[in-house]
C-alpha cells in the first residue's frame, strides 16, 4: 500500500489541483458534470 503506482500519482495530482481550485474558487469540474449537478 505504501508503494505508489502511476494511478496513485495521478489521483494525488488531481486531489492537489482540487484543493487549490477550492481555495481559489476555480472550477476544475467539466461543464457537463456541473450541469448535471445543477
Amino acid at each position: 500500500m505504501i508503494k505508489k503506482t502511476p494511478i496513485d500519482n495521478k489521483l494525488s495530482e488531481f486531489f492537489i489541483l482540487y484543493k487549490i481550485s477550492k481555495a481559489t474558487n476555480f472550477e476544475v469540474i467539466p461543464l457537463h458534470s456541473s450541469k448535471q449537478l445543477q
